[in-house]
């Protein structure tokens, strides 16, 4: 069942890094009046003090099962949250949608080359000079999302892709 504003629920947002998740969920919240509650993966990191954190596969992993479980306390209490994270793992997606009764999963399906163009972190450029390593889609490999309730692709600008991701939510 779709998540809303009357039933709560949980819109998870994944793609690799550039992808537009976190500029996508903030439109989204926008939109509704800032009536959702954002789980964002960096802003998390900085709240959860996790910035000293390994960025290796189990830590990552263990850091993905908190906010899925996070996201899941706020929606089973009635509210909408919307998770903007990597979520490289299926078993933390798949957690996400067993443990939700509403649910919508989006998967920012944007290619490597459009992700480098936009970069707002740097961490492509950070990555190329080797100033950073151990980065999700060029040294890890992710899980892709295999049954996403919606996908979007490099053609559909940000302010497109929020229209679609609401008609579909049926929020607008």
């Amino acid at each position: 069942m779709k998540p809303s504003l009357n039933t709560g629920g949980l819109i998870w947002i994944t793609g690799l890094s550039g992808a537009g998740k976190t500029t996508i969920a903030k439109k989204i919240i926008n939109f509704l009046n800032n009536q959702a509650i954002l789980i964002d993966g960096d802003e998390m990191r900085k709240v959860l003090d996790l910035s000293s954190s390994s960025y290796d596969i189990d830590s990552r992993k263990k850091i993905a099962f908190i906010y899925v479980k996070m996201c899941t306390m706020l929606a089973n209490q009635g509210f909408l949250v919307i998770c903007s994270t990597i979520s490289m793992y299926d078993d933390v997606r798949k957690y996400a949608r067993e443990n939700n009764k509403y649910y919508c999963e989006i998967f920012l399906n944007i290619s490597e080359k459009e992700r480098r163009k936009r970069d707002p972190k740097k961490l492509y450029e950070y990555h190329n000079n080797q100033i950073i390593h151990n980065m999700v889609g060029l040294d890890y490999t992710i899980e892709l999302p295999k049954s996403p309730d919606i996908v979007i692709e490099d053609g559909l600008n940000i302010n497109d892709s929020v229209d679609y991701i609401l008609k579909y939510l049926e929020m607008v």
